[in-house]
């Protein structure tokens, strides 16, 4: 039995994130969590994606700044969920460019964003994030 390839991941200098709102969403910082060098996981920032009046918890969304092959291919460098009751507002898909500042204060370019090939609502968010058209991968690794 051969062991799994562990990735190579490194470390970065957290940032306190910029105020990061727009008329009725706010990103509110949960955690940031390290990089795991045994796991081959990269450093995350964790947020709850709030409504700015009354501050309900519409959903969470990630940052995994760097990249390995299960980010480029699985995970993608943004992870999110919108809670059921306040979807189809857009909240993910203003969430990720919320997220602007911190992606180029990283320097991560390009910024992965993947998703399930049956994942409707998520693969519209990410059409709409990136403008440009997509092309359903299933579950094949790209070349």
């Amino acid at each position: 039995m051969t062991a799994a390839k562990r990735e190579s991941v490194r470390d970065i200098d957290f940032i306190a994130p910029p105020e990061m709102v727009d008329e009725e969403l706010r990103l509110v910082l949960l955690e940031t969590v390290p990089a795991d060098h045994q796991g081959g996981f990269l450093p995350v920032y964790k947020f709850r994606m709030q409504h700015v009046i009354g501050a309900a918890a519409l959903g969470e969304i990630n940052l995994r700044v760097g990249y390995t092959d299960n980010v480029m291919f699985y995970r993608g460098n943004i992870g999110f969920t919108v809670y059921e009751a306040y979807r189809g507002n857009a909240y993910a898909e203003r969430g990720c460019r919320l997220l602007t500042p911190l992606i180029r204060h990283h320097g991560l370019y390009p910024v992965w964003l993947t998703c399930n090939a049956d994942n409707t609502a998520s693969r519209k968010t990410i059409g709409l994030s990136i403008q440009t058209p997509l092309r359903p991968l299933g579950s094949e690794r790209p070349p």
